[in-house]
Formats: C-alpha cells, sequence, structure tokens
C-alpha cells in the first residue's frame, strides 16, 4: 500500500488538478472547455448558414416582387401623367 506522510499522499498527481479543495481531472476539465468551445463554433456555423439562407430567400421574394411590378406596370398611369 503505501506509507503514512509519503510526498506521494501529499500531493495530487500531475493528471490532476486542485480547484476549490476539490481534485478534478485534467483530461475532464479539456474535455468540457473543448466541448464548450465546439459547441460555439458549432452554434456561429448555424447562424451563420441560417443567416445566409434567409437572405437568400429574401433576395428571391425581392426579385419576384420586381419582375411582377414590371410585368404589370403597363396597368397603371405614372404619376408624371397624373400630375399633368
Amino acid at each position: 500500500m503505501h506509507q503514512p506522510g509519503s510526498i506521494a499522499e501529499e500531493l495530487p498527481s500531475t493528471s490532476d488538478t486542485a480547484i476549490g479543495g476539490e481534485v478534478k481531472k485534467s483530461d475532464t476539465q479539456t474535455d468540457k472547455i473543448f466541448s464548450r468551445c465546439h459547441s460555439i463554433v458549432l452554434t456561429e456555423d448555424e447562424y451563420k448558414l441560417t443567416n445566409t439562407e434567409t437572405q437568400q430567400k429574401r433576395l428571391q421574394n425581392l426579385r419576384k416582387e420586381l419582375n411582377y411590378i414590371s410585368e404589370t406596370d403597363w396597368m397603371y398611369e405614372t404619376v408624371e401623367r397624373k400630375a399633368a
């Protein structure tokens, strides 16, 4: 087993980290940090993709409206003719 008062008993191993009186594995902390960063990156990518898709749909709708206006323009009098 181990001897009382040995150095190994007093110090946490190099793969452990003491935080707030608790001993946690560095790998666990690294995994949590990595997961958080990965989640943030994925969220940003999804936002950019959604934003791009929304802009594309908006442009398509504006083009349709412009085409409709161009096709039906002949049905309406111009403002210059009404004023004269």
